[in-house]
């Protein structure tokens, strides 16, 4: 098995490598545009089975995921996630500028804007 002897899977497109052939696969979708992964109940598609499966919780209304805190429940693991720091106070989003600190990178992504406005 090639992931024990440390030998890598190269992507003939890009400079990236893997440790297993299927992750190359999945990989070699985003050159491709292949989404085999259909929903049923909308147009969306998707590259991985996984993304479809956290898809069609939109769907369905299931959220498997409760903050251990306050309850509330999530459809995806990443939100809960988030979520969590509200509890925390957890900001792993350091601006490198002026230091100011996020819960979410998206939050950091919004505020170095003001930085390089001119």
């Amino acid at each position: 098995m090639r992931s024990h002897t440390g030998e890598n899977f190269n992507c003939d497109n890009c400079p990236l490598s893997f440790s297993q052939s299927s992750h190359l696969a999945v990989h070699f979708r985003s050159h491709t545009g292949d989404r085999p992964f259909a929903c049923t109940f909308c147009p969306s598609s998707f590259s991985q089975s996984s993304h479809l499966s956290e898809h069609l919780r939109t769907h369905t209304g299931v959220k498997p995921f409760t903050c251990i805190v306050c309850s509330k429940s999530f459809s995806q693991s990443s939100n809960c996630k988030v979520h969590m720091r509200t509890h925390t106070g957890e900001k792993p989003y350091n601006c490198t500028i002026c230091h100011a600190s996020y819960a979410q990178s998206i939050s950091l992504t919004s505020h170095m804007r003001m930085h390089t406005r001119k």
